[in-house]
């Protein structure tokens, strides 16, 4: 079956207005969906929603390079054996919150990883929600999922350019290709676009 994806800026657009979207890798990489947001726009309903319909590990927050040292918000490990070689930070929590675990929690927390007026003493170090940092030349310096809701955050004028992230399991626990991907975009009516499509967009756009 051929499946039709969408612009990139009507991607970008939703985005801008708070909507999730789905990214699917290209099969020669992880071959995987995710959904992506704009970190400030994201809700408890938001968290909700993805932790029902993704199903994925954890709650991700993908920030651009240079934010999580501003945060204090140190590697995961001294050695990076990820796979992709993925710059997974220690998890955090807003301190202001209570459990940490709650959708309303990991809300707060993923605002406050996205709010310029953030700073270090804002968050408890373990925590729910892991801050991924991207490449500091975006996609045009790895092709990845997190550079791409970087780059989706940035194009839709968020400042810094902070997105949440999760990943999309199919219904027997594989990580969800196409199929299961079209039948979320139908039945929840969201934007499904190809990373490889987003990285080209890039590559090619004009210089502002």
């Amino acid at each position: 079956m051929k499946y039709k994806f969408d612009r990139i800026e009507d991607a970008v657009s939703d985005i801008k207005n708070g909507k999730l979207v789905m990214i699917l890798d290209s099969r020669e990489r992880e071959y995987e969906g995710d959904f992506v947001g704009a970190a400030a726009k994201v809700t408890a309903q938001t968290i909700n929603f993805m932790t029902l319909y993704a199903r994925g590990a954890y709650i991700a927050v993908f920030m651009p390079a240079g934010r999580c040292e501003t945060l204090e918000i140190p590697p995961m490990c001294a050695t990076n054996d990820s796979f992709n070689q993925t710059k997974f930070r220690v998890a955090v929590d807003a301190r202001s919150g209570i459990s940490g675990s709650s959708a309303f929690d990991r809300a707060k927390t993923v605002n406050l990883l996205a709010d310029p007026k953030a700073k270090a003493s804002d968050f408890i170090r373990p925590g729910h929600v892991v801050p991924i940092e991207a490449n500091e030349r975006g996609l045009l310096g790895r092709i990845g999922h997190t550079e791409a809701g970087v780059e989706l955050v940035r194009l839709a004028g968020f400042t810094p350019a902070v997105a949440v992230d999760l990943e999309i399991l199919d219904d027997d626990g594989q990580m969800a290709h196409e199929k299961k991907l079209f039948e979320l975009r139908k039945k929840f009516n969201l934007k499904i676009i190809q990373l490889d499509d987003l990285a080209s967009y890039i590559k090619n756009r004009p210089a502002p």
